[in-house]
């Protein structure tokens, strides 16, 4: 099995779950779940237990002289234009189009530092016309965020009343990070990023002013061609563009688009959605070609997706309360098609390809081949390199590695299916080794989350908390966590007991490691699991060692633990020097420890920047360094920086010994299911020639 694809299944192998109360009944009916009326949809499950979904209505009036096109182009440039200039090279792009004079650009520009060109103003919002060889500035606005819905609505809405055509289409240009993050990330605000929630609301109070739908919705993003995405825009415009993948930084090619729409403003879909595709593929960077993706889905096809995939995911439901069966798909899943960061050091984008989704779980549902039928249907032209032949042309969040309660409550809010929402319940629940799924149904969470979506509430989020942070827990700091006592320090270890209740809502339990560095600084050296632990009883102890895996010139890796073939494994990231470059790239190494013989294998290395990712083989001579977190106490936050360069001499290896002289902290850490973290008071302690001082507990501003 490969490696890289079980990373992402950190934790993942089910164990039982507790969802929403015992019971026995699954059919659903209209009486229990009232209709989720949204401002673009209504979603309804009918009294046979069947999804049915209705769009609000636009329209099909043109609002602009047959054979006219506007393409209004939302760039906000980030890091893209202030390292590479791939902004002002898109505008150029448009510029060099043959687009005549009914084909335009109308570009807004905002969200960079600087640009690498001597007419767009970084300290205002700007607006451009690009159309047959001109460039034209048509307004320039006072400064504001490119991440804030109102923003995009003052655009499309300014746009449509001033540049009507017979078809419009709108492009969201820059970093992307997925369905729960969004689009168009900001530099100038705090890098935040323009939600999905934020573009479904601009949409929908643009479509007032609006006579016909938008006829087409891009992302010209990474990341961005999910079902959530889709199910937004599928009410505003006919087709979606979008990137299951990373995108090369150079994106779309602009020119191409703009000399078809020039040459014929009536092209077909087909035409425009094979001319698009291809010529973002062939013109990729060639280090990125085999892992990229582009798809254009027809989005008057989506509902029956959805409807179908409503279906599927209710047969899951029921499968999945044998821990086996999930155990099983979740396997299944972990090895197939899903995308983005996929480590504990540059986060998890917790999206799986749809179309292998349902492939993963067709064993638990006679209806996975009507779903995939579906999803060929909608998805009417894609491309993808060697690394993804298998990927269906959208994605969907699954919560392989979940970043906190705030996210499960975004995806609450976005979820396409009913179903699939109590069936990734499930998988949250299933984190937790003292749950129980065998005697659960769906009907309260159910109408929890119609309740959430009716009235913009959420309870279905504090359903487990019962709202117990109240606004008062810190980002990422767990409410669910109860302590039955306070935790116990004594000759250098720490016990720490759990309440009953609390446990099935508990993940993990492990130590996180730091290494004291001068000048106030702090090497996060990562987590490993508790040695001791009783699930029944709530009673966790460590009796730290003072070892920990390390490179062979002594340098402690910072490390993750993930499940390999169900043994524990872990993985680190480190920096690597290319062969034939004397640059190095960020990688993560994947490894083992054998107990009984106290050696360490490596199983697998891959490189996941540079804009090259793939497996790389070390051998006698790579050069490469350890990579860390860093905390600065005097600046109050995180860093990265490297270790000491290491060449192997021989055989690559690491080894697992004494941790070096020093000083170091570790702290007890209980992660929940959402993966939020309660931690205790930390421990410092010394190491010399391997042996440990124990101090007991400080505080943690020491």
């Amino acid at each position: 099995m490969n490696i890289k694809k079980m990373i992402a299944g950190l934790l993942c192998i089910a164990l039982g779950i507790s969802l929403c109360g015992c019971g026995k009944t699954e059919n659903l009916s209209e009486d229990s779940t009232p209709p989720v009326s949204l401002t673009y949809k209504t979603v309804k499950i009918e009294d046979n237990g069947k999804l049915s979904v209705t769009r609000k209505e636009i329209g099909s009036t043109p609002m602009g002289e047959e054979g006219t096109w506007t393409i209004f182009v939302y760039m906000s440039g980030s890091t893209l234009e202030e390292a590479g200039g791939n902004g002002t090279q898109d505008m150029n792009e448009m510029l060099n189009a043959s687009t005549g004079k009914n084909v335009k650009f109308i570009v807004q520009t905002g969200g960079a530092h600087s640009w690498k060109n001597d007419f767009v103003n970084p300290e205002k919002l700007e607006r451009y016309e690009i159309s047959d060889g001109k460039r034209k500035k048509l307004a320039e606005l006072p400064l504001a965020s490119m991440a804030e819905a109102s923003t995009l609505r003052n655009f499309l809405k300014w746009g449509v009343e001033n540049h009507p055509a017979a078809k419009m289409g709108v492009v969201f240009w820059g970093h992307g990070k997925g369905s729960i993050e969004g689009v168009c990330r900001d530099d100038l605000f705090s890098d935040s990023f323009l939600s999905l929630e934020g573009i479904k609301d601009a949409l929908s109070d643009v479509s007032g002013s609006m006579t016909d739908k938008f006829e087409f919705i891009g992302f010209d993003n990474c990341y961005m061609g999910t079902v959530e995405a889709a199910d937004i825009a599928a009410t505003y415009a006919r087709y979606m563009i979008g990137s299951e993948e990373l995108e090369p930084a150079n994106g779309w090619n602009y020119t191409v688009i703009g000399d078809l729409l020039g040459k014929n403003p009536n092209a077909g879909w087909e035409e425009i959605a094979k001319t698009l595709c291809d010529s973002f593929y062939n013109e990729s960077d060639d280090r990125m070609t085999d892992g990229i993706t582009i798809s254009v889905t027809d989005l008057s096809l989506l509902d029956d997706v959805i409807v179908k995939f409503d279906d599927f995911a209710n047969d899951l439901f029921v499968a999945m309360k044998d821990k086996t069966a999930l155990s099983e798909f979740e396997k299944n899943l972990i090895c197939s098609e899903h995308f983005g960061e996929e480590n504990g050091f540059s986060g998890y984008s917790n999206t799986a390809d749809l179309g292998e989704m349902v492939k993963a779980g067709s064993k638990f549902s006679d209806k996975a081949y009507d779903v995939l039928k579906a999803i060929d249907n909608a998805v009417i032209y894609k491309r993808a390199g060697k690394d993804h032949q298998n990927a269906s042309g959208l994605t969907i969040y699954y919560p392989f590695n979940p970043r906190g309660i705030s996210e499960y409550r975004t995806f609450g809010r976005l979820s396409i299916s009913p179903g699939y929402f109590a069936l990734t319940d499930i998988k949250l629940q299933s984190l937790s080794p003292a749950a129980d799924v065998t005697d659960c149904d769906k009907s309260e969470i159910l109408k929890l989350w119609c309740d959430d979506r009716n009235n913009n509430t959420d309870k279905l989020a504090n359903y487990r908390t019962n709202a117990a942070d109240n606004g008062k827990n810190k980002p990422g700091e767990s409410s669910l966590v109860k302590l039955a006592e306070e935790p116990i320090f004594v000759n250098g270890q720490y016990t720490i007991s759990l309440d009953l209740q609390t446990l099935k809502n508990i993940a993990s339990i492990g130590i996180e490691l730091y290494e004291s560095q001068p000048n106030h600084k702090y090497n996060g050296l990562g987590t490993m699991p508790c040695s001791s632990g009783d699930w029944k009883t709530g009673t966790f102890s460590e009796q730290f060692s003072g070892k920990w895996f390390l490179l062979p010139n002594g340098d402690p890796l910072a490390i993750r633990q993930y499940l390999h073939n169900g043994e524990n494994a872990f993985i680190t990231q480190i920096n690597l020097k290319a062969d034939d470059r004397n640059i190095f790239n960020d990688a993560v190494m994947a490894f083992t420890r054998d107990n009984t013989k106290n050696t360490v294998e490596i199983n697998e290395t891959w490189v996941t920047s540079g804009g090259v990712t793939g497996n790389v083989t070390l051998h006698t001579g790579s050069t490469l360094s350890a990579f860390y977190d860093v905390y600065s106490h005097k600046a109050e936050k995180f860093s990265s920086e490297s270790g000491t360069e290491y060449s192997f001499s021989g055989e690559p290896t690491l080894i697992y010994d004494n941790l070096r002289d020093g000083t170091y902290y570790y702290m007890v850490v209980v992660t929940d299911i959402y993966g939020d973290k309660y931690k205790s008071d930390i421990v410092d302690f010394s190491i010399k020639n391997g042996n440990l001082d124990f101090s007991g507990p400080i505080e943690e501003n020491n």
